[in-house]
């Protein structure tokens, strides 16, 4: 078995190393792509805490109100009793 030369070794490692250093270019590219794509489908960690919390208040609006329709009512249904 013939020895190979050594420059024809360097030149086909240097050609290996284009070809990976590409395709690493190309998947950088790709990964870039596809965190665009799903930073628009999904909220960011602030924009859900400020949501839970307007939900929060939200909820907290409803209860106060809900207590103070049903306070009133009472009372009117007690002083119609009376």
């Amino acid at each position: 078995m013939a020895s190979v030369p050594l420059t024809t070794q360097v030149a086909v490692l240097r050609e290996q190393t284009n070809t990976l250093h590409g395709d690493l270019s190309e998947m950088k590219d790709d990964i870039k792509q596809i965190k665009a794509l799903l930073s628009e489908k999904f909220v960011t960690k602030e924009e859900f805490h400020t949501y839970k919390k307007t939900q929060n208040i939200q909820k907290l609006f409803i209860g106060v109100t809900s207590t103070v329709i049903t306070a009133i009512i009472t009372t009117e249904i007690i002083k119609l009793i009376n």
